[in-house]
Order: structure tokens, then C-alpha cells, then sequence
């Protein structure tokens, strides 16, 4: 997987500029908005997932999951 910038904004302007200077930095980025941290990094598992050959069970998967919101919220 990837980095994943989280970030918050004063207003959609400054969200705009910063999304504009990533891609132009970046050759791939996603972005992504909205208000629930946990909803945010399910769909960022999800996708990485989806590019995978590989099966994981759903217990390695919650306990990744799991590890990954108590890490955002702290």
C-alpha cells in the first residue's frame, strides 16, 4: 500500500490547492473526502485488497482493520 495523507481544512479552497500541488507531484493519488476517519481507511483497504492476487480471512482482516483505527485515533 501506499502513503495515506489525511488531512483537515479550513475551507474547500485550501483543499483544492493542496489536492493540485499532489497531483502535480505525484503520478497517482486518489482523493477522497469526507468526515469519518474509520469509513475512509475501510475504502483505502478495500482497494489496495481488490489489486491483490491473494485471499485473506476475515479475522486478519479485522484485526488489521482494528490496528489501523486505533493508530488514526491517536
Amino acid at each position: 500500500m501506499g502513503e495515506v495523507l489525511i488531512a483537515r481544512f479550513k475551507n474547500k479552497r485550501e483543499a483544492d490547492a493542496v489536492t493540485r500541488l499532489i497531483r502535480k507531484h505525484s503520478a497517482s493519488s486518489t482523493l477522497v473526502r469526507g468526515k469519518s476517519l474509520e469509513d475512509l481507511w475501510l475504502a483505502e483497504m478495500i482497494n489496495e485488497g481488490m489489486k491483490e492476487k491473494r485471499t485473506h480471512s476475515i479475522a486478519a482482516f479485522e484485526k488489521k482493520l482494528d490496528k489501523q483505527i486505533k493508530r488514526l485515533a491517536r
